[in-house]
């Protein structure tokens, strides 16, 4: 997926990376063993913490997004 950021606000891209992430997610393309997609180096961090907010809950079972102990 491919949209210039520029042209989205805050909110509506978290909404794009959001539905994104789960839509990934139901096909199996997306995990640390699989696939590990990052958005493009404009909200890098923001774009990341929503795909972990969305990949996590999702995936409860998965050791690699469990929070250290």
């Amino acid at each position: 997926m491919k949209i210039d950021p520029r042209e989205w606000t805050p909110q509506e891209l978290e909404r794009i990376t959001r539905r994104f992430t789960q839509e990934l997610n139901k096909c199996g393309l997306i995990g640390p063993g699989v696939n590990v997609p990052a958005p493009g180096h404009r909200h890098k961090r923001t774009g990341n913490a929503w795909m972990m907010d969305e990949f996590r809950p999702a995936n409860p079972t998965d050791s690699s997004t469990r929070a250290p102990a």
